[in-house]
């Protein structure tokens, strides 16, 4: 009888040492691909040092090379933004600067795609659609210029950087409006702000 105790004993130790080695060969492999493989997600303290690396950045290129005219550029040699920014959990982020008086950020999270946020809820519906695909695509339009575009679509794609400046579309003027088909934190940081 002792004999068969010891076994059975044998047999509880082995598979609760199992299941232990298990149990951790399981949670570090979840833990190097979330670390390696998954993202973390873009927070409200990110987006605001990517806004303001944005226009720092931009600041000082343009005071590097175009130092007379430095205060001709209105937008950017503005040092105070209205800036709001969007993030969806599934469905991209989004970034719109407006000069202003004085320096205003918000973080709005919103639980459908960030283009039919700022464009509107017909966004999807309208006939003619935009889809962006790639880095950094989109509008630029000439300063004080009539560009309008009406009753359009748009979509940034997964991996996509749409840069829209100076444009008016369904008759609002974006003076800058950034949007990444991706709400991670490596599309917003002081990099590709650069880069933007």
């Amino acid at each position: 009888m002792p004999i068969h105790h010891k076994q059975r004993n044998r047999k509880n130790s082995f598979i609760k040492y199992f299941v232990t080695v298990l149990i951790i060969g399981i949670l570090s492999f979840s833990l190097i691909y979330i670390v390696f493989f998954q993202q973390s997600v873009v927070s409200s303290q990110q987006f605001e040092n990517y806004a303001k690396s944005l226009i720092s950045d931009y600041n000082q290129s343009l005071n590097s090379f175009f130092p007379e005219t430095f205060s001709n550029f209105d937008f950017y040699s503005n040092q105070s933004y209205e800036v709001t920014t969007y993030f969806s959990s599934n469905y991209g982020t989004a970034i719109m600067f407006v000069p202003s008086e004085n320096w205003i950020f918000t973080t709005l999270t919103v639980s459908q795609r960030v283009e039919d946020t700022i464009f509107d809820n017909y966004n999807s519906l309208q006939l003619t659609k935009f889809f962006f695909q790639g880095d950094n695509t989109g509008f630029i339009a000439a300063r004080n210029s009539n560009n309008s575009i009406i009753d359009i679509g748009m979509f940034a794609d997964i991996g996509s950087n749409v840069l829209i400046k100076n444009v008016e579309i369904n008759h609002v003027l974006y003076n800058c409006l950034i949007i990444k088909g991706g709400n991670q934190s490596s599309y917003w940081n002081s990099a590709s702000a650069v880069k933007d």
